[in-house]
């Protein structure tokens, strides 16, 4: 969320190489060094475990049951899953482990991947095949095919009973979409053993045996497909183009992929908003949005309307200021004192916040103009009488989400597509550093809480117009949502 980095470990790839020497000390005790090293700096660093009860008892919960385990772990594979399932335990997106490798940070063994020559994806209630290999292809397995159920398990149980004990999910349905893909690419399987599997096209089925194998680097790409989930779910630290703006005969697109960059396209985005008055109606397509500073489009919405909702002013945020916690965001200052200057003199209150209040859960308001600074002239207040469209999906998370929080309050905005992602209560993670060097795992250090001053955590946006894709279009390469938002705008819907 705001001042976050929060998907710069994933970015590394997951072919990484076993350490150079030797290491003598036991396996499952390098785990029970590392689970207790998580515990203590969950219990005093993580927002969650400092302001929910319930948040400590899932986490002391799950850490008793990794304990136990670890005892009897003796291989890497069992390390990682007791690992993935204590995180997991949180149910709380924005926590998460990678054990890949990062320069300075982990030096993990290898963990191969292994695929079955299939790519999946979801489109509303069903999977289908995003591409085949040539193995596959022989089989009579084409992109296209409906996916019916492996292993005797339709591809929704795969995911809720094999893959998501070991991811934080919430079990809503952007997490069955946005890891469709992973159904054919595991870690925790043995290299040729066989999975049966029924496909459909029509009213033809076809049953075969696939076989799990091996990933080759070269050959699967894989750095380049977590870098393309990382900008979905996260929002990259880098985007070729993350704001661009379409006209159309009945106004304008707006296309915003990420509230994170450095090379002052957001700046632009909230500039540009009073441009926008005259457009009749607008898009605003935050489609694959992960979040990043929410700053950008808070600022979007003050400028294009003269004036923010009012929830903007209810439950400020909190911050665990701890010393850890302190060191981050200085770091964060630094880096901001080179490529955002603007941010870093909101960081610099921030920090002076979080030292008067040490080692407490403190209100620290970012939002707010740094002292010694001349407040910005107000924008004049716009009557509006137009449309906005507010495009989602399922890859919306974090920042983005308080974009959607916010533009839902303001006149003549409805939110189109399907849901967005699940907000999430903690956020503005760093990354922490295990004894064994096999993983990092991530720490929330905010609580937002006026995100959540009318609903649930863990409850995502609908849509006011729910929207459905057109899986043939899809897979053909047409963008199906949009389609049929733009005949809505033209009446013919």
């Amino acid at each position: 969320m705001k001042f976050a980095l929060i998907a710069a470990f994933i970015l590394s790839s997951f072919s990484a190489a076993a350490p150079a020497t030797e290491d003598r000390v036991p396996l499952n005790t390098k785990l029970k060094e590392d689970l207790n090293f998580m515990h203590r700096t969950i219990s005093r660093e993580f927002s969650g475990y400092l302001y929910s009860a319930e948040t400590r008892r899932m986490e002391n919960l799950g850490h008793s049951a990794a304990y136990r385990e670890a005892k009897t772990c003796e291989d890497t594979i069992c390390y990682r899953k007791i690992v993935s399932k204590y995180i997991a335990a949180l149910k709380d997106p924005h926590m998460r482990v990678a054990f890949s490798r990062i320069p300075g940070m982990s030096e993990p063994p290898d963990y191969p991947q292994f695929v079955t020559g299939i790519e999946a994806v979801k489109y509303n209630t069903a999977y289908y095949v995003k591409t085949a290999d040539a193995q596959a292809s022989a089989k009579g397995i084409k992109p296209g095919d409906e996916i019916v159920s492996c292993g005797g398990k339709t591809p929704g149980t795969m995911l809720k009973e094999d893959i998501f004990p070991y991811l934080p999910v919430l079990g809503i349905e952007a997490d069955y979409y946005m890891n469709s893909g992973r159904l054919f690419r595991r870690w925790d399987v043995k290299e040729g053993d066989k999975l049966n599997c029924i496909f459909s096209r029509g009213n033809s089925r076809t049953e075969t045996a696939l076989t799990w194998k091996k990933e080759q680097e070269k050959q699967a790409g894989a750095a380049d497909r977590l870098l393309a989930l990382t900008r979905r779910l996260f929002g990259a630290k880098k985007h070729p183009t993350v704001y661009s703006v379409e006209k159309k005969p009945y106004g304008c697109w707006i296309k915003l992929s990420s509230l994170s960059g450095e090379d002052g396209q957001l700046t632009r985005f909230y500039e540009d908003a009073q441009k926008f008055r005259s457009c009749g109606v607008i898009v605003m397509d935050i489609r694959g949005n992960g979040g990043g500073n929410s700053q950008y489009s808070t600022k979007w919405v003050k400028n294009f309307f003269g004036y923010l909702p009012e929830s903007k002013k209810n439950l400020p945020d909190l911050i665990a200021a701890t010393d850890d916690n302190y060191n981050h965001f200085k770091t964060l200052y630094d880096q901001y004192t080179r490529t955002h200057p603007e941010d870093a003199a909101y960081t610099r209150r921030f920090l002076e916040c979080m030292k008067k209040n040490a080692g407490k859960l403190a209100v620290c308001g970012d939002d707010d103009a740094p002292a010694g600074t001349a407040a910005a002239a107000e924008p004049p207040k716009l009557d509006f009488k137009g449309k906005i469209y507010l495009l989602t999906d399922y890859a919306d998370f974090s920042s983005a989400e308080i974009f959607v929080h916010e533009l839902r309050q303001m006149p003549g905005v409805k939110q189109a597509g399907v849901a967005t992602g699940a907000s999430t209560m903690y956020g503005d993670v760093r990354l922490c550093q295990t004894p064994s060097r096999f993983f990092v795992f991530n720490i929330a250090t905010k609580v937002f809480r006026g995100l959540f001053a009318d609903r649930k955590p863990g409850e995502p946006f609908e849509p006011q117009i729910p929207l459905k894709y057109d899986p043939a279009a899809e897979l053909a390469g047409r963008d199906s949502l949009a389609e049929a938002l733009e005949k809505i705008i033209a009446g013919r819907n």
